[in-house]
């Protein structure tokens, strides 16, 4: 966690209000908040939550739902959260009992971070069994509004959360997010304006992008015994950590994810529809069954969301979209 928060005083007040019944000891508000990866959801969300720490009124736990993508995992990781002595085998309504039983009536903060990384299926499972016990309030954390709109009508019926968006930082607010950073970590001679606005440039907005850019660069300044971080040693090091991450999250994709890209690559730019047509050839001729039209659309989304693809809308006829791979 940060010392400082930078440019997001907004979206910490209206958090802080949406929690204003938890802290003190009524029904939570379900909050959803949403923005492309790297703009503080996170941060703002456990900054938050850390001052409501030791009110005794409320509890606070926190899962990451790519690590724990299923109902029985983010209950094991509440359970574990909250120190509640269980077997790691017990079942899931075991757990949630045993949490009702633990908090007695006491609102329970749950923050359920990268919550569209979970399955659909558990997805809705999660926020079904969760949104039943009235005295929960989901903090739900994603990189945009598609998996809301996804969910089960059963699901939907309960859960209505309050939403909070968050933009892309600012040129600025990334560089003073920097300075914090190089002043609380790197020796003052060390950096320099330039080496900062080098980060600035690469990051595009995403806070996480620049630091690791600023960490990678001084690693590669290290390397060659330099004594200051230069913009050269910035480059560096964001090239190669940008391609790893790529093909990182791309792992955790599926298959139709990944054929998407790899299409998308071997063309340089296509339309949407001409997209769909190789994607529903490619699946017939390595035996992979196609996705429905809709879902094909939610995962392009996806895709483009998460800087996997850039698209951009045309007024060309039978085209909405042409797609280019991302730089």
């Amino acid at each position: 966690m940060p010392g400082k928060i930078i440019g997001r005083d907004a979206q910490i007040k209206a958090l802080e209000t949406y929690l204003l019944t938890a802290a003190s000891g009524r029904k939570p508000v379900h909050v959803w908040l949403h923005g492309r990866p790297g703009t503080g959801k996170t941060t703002v969300a456990k900054h938050v939550t850390s001052q409501l720490a030791n009110n005794p009124r409320v509890e606070v736990a926190y899962v990451n739902c790519w690590q724990h993508p299923t109902l029985f995992l983010v209950l094991q990781r509440i359970v574990e959260s909250l120190r509640l002595l269980i077997p790691d085998n017990a079942n899931s309504v075991v757990k949630l009992n045993r949490i009702l039983s633990h908090l007695g009536g006491k609102p329970l903060l749950l923050i359920l971070d990268e919550l569209d990384k979970a399955p659909p299926k558990e997805r809705n499972s999660i926020l079904y069994a969760l949104t039943e016990m009235g005295n929960v309030g989901i903090i739900a954390i994603s990189n945009s509004r598609e998996c809301l709109f996804e969910l089960e009508g059963r699901v939907t019926s309960r859960f209505s959360p309050m939403q909070i968006g968050f933009d892309p930082y600012s040129p600025e607010h990334l560089r003073l997010i920097l300075e914090e950073q190089a002043k609380s970590t790197l020796t003052p001679s060390s950096w320099s304006p330039d080496t900062l606005r080098r980060c600035v440039e690469l990051a595009e907005g995403d806070a996480r992008v620049a630091v690791n850019a600023l960490r990678t660069g001084a690693e590669h300044a290290a390397i060659d015994s330099a004594p200051v971080i230069t913009p050269s040693h910035i480059e560096r090091g964001w090239t190669t950590a940008h391609k790893l991450k790529i093909q990182y999250r791309l792992k955790r994709l599926t298959e139709h994810h990944r054929l998407l890209v790899e299409i998308v690559d071997g063309q340089g730019e296509i339309s949407s529809g001409l997209l769909w047509a190789t994607y529903l050839q490619r699946c017939k001729d390595i035996g992979l069954r196609p996705v429905a039209d809709r879902t094909f659309s939610l995962y392009i989304n996806t895709l483009a969301s998460q800087g996997f693809l850039n698209r951009d809308r045309v007024a060309t006829p039978g085209s909405i979209f042409v797609l280019r791979p991302a730089s």
